[in-house]
């Protein structure tokens, strides 16, 4: 579609804002139909100019000259010779010539253009768009300027720097909601004929002298949100899920300059390792590899990811993630592994983040799948309804761009279907959003729990005997069995908790561990079945408050479980979200509140003793019970 681009050169420093403000006052009584675009531009004639500084020129010229003279050379001449008008015609040009490159570095183009947030809620413009105005004023100042109006966005800047602004206004505008709907551009043909349009004119005629232009844009009018599939720019596809805007680009994760970048790396964190990982590396810096030894140690777990600067990358963090191979039943981790990342960009308050085509090299996910995932993890994450991120690149090689840009244009299916029967209170959408571990055994939609008897030649029975005993500080104690509690209703409660300490808690906190907890026989199916449960509390112990009590070390627990009939004993090592701790007494009912806050401490106990006590029902969750005999 074509605009109609009256274009308003003035002079840098002058009235440009002026003019701008004198239009929108002049127009902006006026009831538009519908949201337009008019860019706006007169053009401050130089000849006039340069003819009044030639006749000043030519006196202060003749004035000097008389000045200097004699009155013998006066009666000697009454005009000026022919090389002295060369000589001034000369320098004036050369005076012209300096003035015309300063006056064009210096013209300014002013455009304006209805408020595209008009209606928007005003605490959304407060929060989110003025900050963003404020902060591009400031880091463009003296260059360009962006001020928006009730009614008007109005931008100035010189030719070097308009279209920075005109990029950066196209970015606002993604920001509404996209019920706000479309804007709608009008032509050449259309807005002169307007009431506003012939205002506008006859002022711009009166004033200054302008000159018209039609240009046609470089890219199709679309809706906002729409699926533009067919645009032949590198960004070929974009879609608004909730406040959030996803591009897919064509070209290296290093490269962006999003606040937030995505790397995959191997669970060793040595970056040497793999494409992605040392392209990274090799831009960023050695420092980012020293971050990562330092923070994380031996490296971290298959579907966890760790956090290091951005080091000599434009990005400010780099959150590089190890993925499990490609296997059909992986992939509801690399989605839950995907929505964890989105999250920890929102604590990090970046306002953009760049994933790669995640799982698409070595570890071979199919394109399709790779790009169905993220983009539901992007949808799920856009329902939180969470201000701070805004948008989200997905950078690709060209073998994959197209997979992608048909996947965003026709939106995440593969979740559609996901129906759940969830226990009373729990919300069924929270449900669909989780993902279950990687190492649980499938289970049947219909089914809320199951009790899964390890194997002891698996890597994971021997992890946990190993924790078991390793603990149990030299006494005789053999297992009989190890089972994995799978519980759907109590998995998922665990893990919206931990979602919001991590939320309220400072960065990097432990805010999870792996505790032992010792039952009789007759608590363990009620304990299966719905949980650590604090009214049952006193049974073994109220030293430290009237919560459910772990401990760091198995011999502490085997105090609290007494043998059944058959001599067997029973203790469950639980994954516990202690975040913030803090000592509490017998009487204690609930901890108190953290200083300046209104949250409470999230655990007491007696950290010198290894002794925590929960007060929350959704901070535990018994992730295996130990059968063993004394």
């Amino acid at each position: 579609m074509q605009h109609l681009v009256l274009t308003e050169k003035v002079q840098r420093n002058s009235r440009g804002t002026e003019i701008a403000l004198k239009a929108v006052k002049q127009i902006g009584s006026q009831k538009w139909k519908s949201s337009r675009e008019f860019v706006d531009s007169c053009q401050v004639k130089m000849w006039p100019n340069l003819l009044r500084y030639f006749l000043l020129f030519l006196l202060f010229s003749a004035t000097t000259k008389s000045n200097k003279s004699t009155p013998d050379e006066n009666a000697k001449s009454d005009g000026r010779s022919f090389p002295e008008i060369i000589f001034d015609v000369v320098g004036f040009s050369v005076l012209a010539f300096i003035y015309y490159l300063f006056t064009q570095k210096r013209n300014e183009f002013l455009k304006v253009k209805e408020n595209p947030f008009a209606g928007v809620k005003q605490d959304f413009i407060n929060k989110r768009v003025m900050e963003d105005v404020n902060r591009f004023n400031s880091s463009h100042e003296g260059e360009a300027e962006i001020i928006l109006t009730p009614e008007f966005l109005i931008m100035t800047g010189d030719v070097d720097h308009i279209l920075a602004c005109d990029n950066f206004v196209q970015d606002l505008t993604t920001k509404r909601d996209a019920h706000n709907g479309q804007i709608e551009m009008f032509g050449e043909q259309e807005f002169p004929q307007r009431d506003e349009g012939k205002a506008l004119i006859k002022r711009l005629q009166n004033e200054h002298s302008y000159t018209r232009k039609i240009l046609r844009d470089s890219k199709p009018e679309t809706k906002l949100g729409a699926r533009n599939v067919k645009d032949k720019c590198n960004v070929q596809c974009g879609w608004d899920f909730g406040n959030i805007n996803v591009r897919v680009i064509e070209g290296d994760i290093e490269r962006q300059k999003t606040d937030v970048i995505v790397s995959t790396v191997d669970k060793s964190l040595n970056l040497n390792f793999g494409t992605m990982a040392s392209s990274v590396l090799r831009a960023a810096g050695d420092v980012i590899q020293t971050e990562l030894l330092t923070r994380y140690g031996t490296g971290i777990e298959v579907g966890d990811f760790a956090q290091s600067s951005g080091g000599m990358l434009p990005c400010n963090y780099i959150l590089h993630v190890c993925l499990p191979n490609y296997k059909q039943d992986n992939v509801s981790q690399i989605l839950n592994t995907v929505s964890r990342l989105l999250d920890r960009a929102e604590r990090l308050k970046s306002k953009s983040i760049s994933f790669p085509a995640l799982g698409t090299g070595i570890l071979r996910y199919p394109s399709d799948i790779s790009s169905e995932i993220i983009m539901e993890a992007i949808r799920r994450h856009a329902e939180k309804n969470k201000y701070d991120l805004q948008f989200v690149n997905i950078v690709v090689y060209s073998k994959d761009k197209k997979c992608f840009d048909e996947v965003l244009a026709k939106g995440s299916t593969l979740f559609n279907d996901i129906k759940r029967n969830l226990p009373d209170g729990i919300s069924k959408d929270l449900f669909k959003t989780q993902s279950w571990p990687q190492y649980w055994d499938l289970m049947s939609e219909k089914k809320n729990l199951e009790v899964i008897a390890l194997k002891q030649e698996s890597l994971e029975y021997k992890e946990v005997e190993q924790h078991f005993q390793i603990s149990i500080l030299g006494r005789s104690v053999m297992i009989n069995k190890i089972q994995r509690i799978q519980n759907k209703s109590l998995f998922l409660q665990f893990c919206a908790k931990k979602d919001e300490l991590e939320l309220h808690n400072p960065e990097n906190h432990p805010n999870e561990r792996k505790l032992f907890h010792g039952t009789s026989v007759s608590s363990v199916c009620q304990i299966n079945e719905t949980g650590f449960n604090r009214s049952f509390c006193g049974k073994n112990g109220t030293a430290y408050g009237k919560g459910v009590y772990f401990a760091t070390e198995s011999s502490y627990s085997l105090n609290y479980s007494p043998p059944d009939p058959h001599g067997k004993c029973y203790m469950y090592r639980a994954r516990v979200l202690t975040g913030q701790f803090i000592k509490t007494s017998r009487d204690t009912k609930c901890p108190p509140k953290k200083p300046g806050t209104n949250r409470p401490y999230d655990s007491g106990g007696n950290i010198n003793q290894g002794i925590f006590v929960i007060f929350h029902d959704a901070q535990m969750y018994p992730e295996y019970l130990i059968t063993y005999l004394l």
